[in-house]
């Protein structure tokens, strides 16, 4: 009867379009997704500030460990340290006076690596986030880090 075959047609015709659906947002959706295949993590703690008052300025010395999760060394250099103070102040490469060469954490270890930076003059800000970037492992591939905050002792 023409009832019965319209709504054939029509449940054919829904059920079509889900399997369309379905196909095209896998295709999507495996398009979009990313992956972090074959990068090390890294993470990163703080284990003391200092912050030294001298003629010339504050010195901060932050010490930081570095525990990497992966498979391959890391190497750490001051190009890939960056530090931003909550007055909106970057400090990285040359502004760092430490780590003066790069520091290698072998896979699955834990290094102390003291970072140290003199403030900019007009940087009153107490709170501070240090962060890895740019850094690559022995593989080349690149290292994912998580940022720590610390702030200067009184």
């Amino acid at each position: 009867s023409p009832i019965i075959a319209t709504v054939l047609l029509i449940a054919i015709t829904i059920a079509a379009g889900l399997a369309i659906y379905g196909w095209v947002s896998g295709l999507i959706g495996a398009g979009t997704s990313s992956k972090l295949v074959g990068s090390t993590a890294i993470t990163l703690t703080v284990a003391s500030v200092t912050n030294t008052a001298t003629a010339s300025g504050n010195t901060v010395t932050v010490t930081v460990l570095i525990s990497n999760l992966g498979q391959h060394s890391v190497s750490v250099s001051s190009t890939n340290i960056e530090i931003v103070s909550a007055n909106g102040y970057v400090y990285t490469g040359s502004s760092l006076t430490s780590p003066s060469t790069p520091v290698t954490i072998a896979a699955g270890s834990t290094q102390s690596v003291p970072v140290t930076f003199k403030l900019q003059s007009g940087d009153k800000s107490i709170t501070f986030t240090l962060s890895i970037v740019g850094a690559t492992d022995s593989a080349n591939e690149p290292v994912i880090a998580n940022s720590v905050s610390f702030t200067l002792p009184s």
